[in-house]
């Protein structure tokens, strides 16, 4: 979905000297190899192929800037459901899953030994967390793109979190990527780099109907504010998102900006903090 050949911003932070990963949800496609497979296979025949999990995965996030990934590919409610780390699947497929809630749905499908739907949020976070505290040691600097699956659907908060809003499951799937957060904040202000640490965080659409919005209405929630939408039109509730960053060095705390930006800037913003030249295509 993304040919290997684009310069990313992994690409430009690799070149300024950053180690560069990715943990998370990579949504722009990576090739899994096929083999025959007949009916009696396992799980995943298709078109009288079935994938080989033992195999390399190619075109992924390592031929795109990065040096480290972790992470599932496209949407948590598509299949397969399999952690790759750095080309390869860490564990096969040993069952099929499946879940018909309205806000926790995913699709029917193969599904690893060490993949658990609700617990992939808190895996990429711990992970996050220890590539942080590894990087701080070496005193060199470090690129960590966290693309986390939530509160993208399936809405699937952890217990500790069920009920904690006051709202229903999406608010509470909120809270818990609030509280994330928080746990990565510290982790860089424990590693002593939180100072000089440029952290972004926003997201790349609006909230989607499967929030169920009349539901939260009638607590006097509403997750576009004032504007109309949702996710997948043209309003501005489906595209106008959180933008956050903390950076005590460079920017003073408390300021809010009327700039209209888009996360395509982020290139851009990143050749100018580093006094970088932008390749000319």
């Amino acid at each position: 979905l993304i040919n290997t050949d684009r310069y990313t911003v992994a690409d430009l932070m690799k070149d300024q000297g950053y180690h560069t990963a990715m943990i998370g949800k990579w949504h722009l496609g990576w090739d899994f190899v096929f083999k025959e497979g007949k009916a009696s296979d396992r799980f995943d025949l298709k078109n009288g192929e079935v994938i080989d999990y033992s195999a390399p995965v190619t075109n992924g996030p390592d031929e795109l800037g990065f040096d480290y990934y972790y992470g599932h590919c496209g949407s948590l409610d598509m299949a397969p459901y399999v952690y790759v780390e750095n080309g390869k699947v860490t564990a096969p497929p040993n069952r099929i899953t499946v879940n018909h809630d309205y806000k926790g749905f995913w699709r029917e499908g193969p599904t690893a030994s060490d993949f658990n739907h609700t617990l992939v949020t808190p895996n990429f976070v711990e992970r996050a967390q220890n590539y942080i505290e590894e990087r701080a040691k070496t005193g060199e600097p470090f690129f960590l793109y966290l693309p986390l699956p939530s509160p993208h659907t399936p809405i699937l908060p952890i217990t500790e979190f069920m009920g904690l809003s006051n709202t229903n499951m999406y608010g509470d799937f909120v809270m818990q990527v609030d509280w994330h957060m928080g746990q990565i904040m510290d982790t860089l202000e424990k590693a002593g780099v939180a100072d000089n640490t440029l952290f972004i965080f926003t997201s790349d659409n609006g909230c989607s109907p499967r929030a169920e919005f009349e539901e939260l209405d009638k607590v006097g929630h509403k997750p576009g504010g004032i504007y109309r939408g949702n996710k997948a039109d043209a309003y501005e509730a489906g595209h106008r998102v959180p933008f956050i960053t903390h950076w005590p060095n460079e920017i003073k705390a408390g300021q809010i900006s009327d700039a209209t930006i888009c996360l395509t800037d982020l290139f851009a913003t990143m050749a100018d903090i580093t006094n970088s030249k932008i390749p000319a295509n």
